[in-house]
């Protein structure tokens, strides 16, 4: 069964499954689009119990479409959790489609005991989350609002939320304090309320823990830092329980990657502080 999404409103519906979600972004006038209809419609069927499939057309949905930064169709894209997972070709052959979807439902199916996540904010989430998607251990990252007033917020009404970040990391590879280790290396922790020119409690330095082994761990790395005297000040970054995420709009995920040239104020400033 193919879904067919009308209006923004019917994509936060479908955003409510369980499964997996492949898009499939068209448009009636387009040739391309009409050739891979057939083959959409056949692996809807073969893959009803893994995933869901559903169109939406641009014509009808540009403000979709502008989000997911599509700039030609077909395009598809595998969703879970309302995040991008995977970026699919166009138009191509259905076995080469079939064999790159077995490939993302093996790596979504494989053994995840390992993945953990952390969520740290500390100024805006744009550069944050680009440094932090290269370090070792770092499976996925994930822009977020956290730790404020209201339910569902957005860029334009986040009252005492702050920009952060989701990681989930590979417990095998790397570890909560070496996360820290180097948050506290890539943005000043001693400015409140700021960084760089971005002003306000949203560009709060701030971690969420999400026990009392993670509030213990990170004051032990706050007590090193203030060690160091690198930032020649206090570290002012708060511990906060951590309650629920909300993503962020899908233009300021994986900013940075869209716009190589965008804003940023974080950058590494010394190493390590684990000796």
């Amino acid at each position: 069964m193919i879904i067919n999404i009308s209006n923004k409103e019917d994509f936060q519906t479908l955003l409510k499954s369980e499964k997996p979600i492949l898009l499939d972004f068209y448009a009636d006038w387009c040739g391309p689009c009409k050739a891979l209809l057939p083959i959409v419609e056949k692996l809807a069927d073969k893959h009803k119990d893994d995933f869901a499939i559903a169109k939406i057309n641009v014509d009808n949905n540009g403000e979709l479409a502008q989000e997911f930064g599509v700039r030609s169709i077909p395009a598809l894209f595998f969703l879970k959790d309302g995040k991008i997972q995977e970026r699919l070709a166009g138009l191509q052959p259905e076995a080469e489609l079939e064999s790159k979807i077995q490939m993302y439902l093996t790596k979504t199916n494989s053994d995840n005991s390992s993945l953990k996540k952390a969520y740290i904010a500390g100024g805006c989430f744009w550069g944050m989350e680009d440094l932090f998607r290269k370090r070792p251990g770092i499976k996925d990252t994930e822009v977020i609002y956290l730790g404020g007033q209201n339910e569902n917020p957005t860029y334009r009404n986040h009252p005492g939320h702050a920009e952060g970040i989701e990681l989930t990391y590979d417990s095998s590879v790397t570890n909560f304090k070496e996360i820290l280790d180097y948050f506290f290396r890539i943005h000043n922790p001693t400015t409140v309320d700021r960084q760089g020119n971005d002003i306000g409690s949203s560009y709060r330095s701030a971690i969420f823990f999400q026990n009392e082994e993670e509030k213990q761990q990170a004051q032990e790395v706050i007590d090193l830092v203030d060690q160091t005297n690198n930032w020649g000040a206090k570290v002012v970054t708060t511990l906060e329980p951590f309650t629920k995420a909300w993503p962020a709009e899908e233009y300021h995920q994986d900013y940075l990657e869209k716009n190589p040239n965008g804003y940023t104020c974080h950058f590494e400033r010394f190493g390590t502080f684990l000796k």
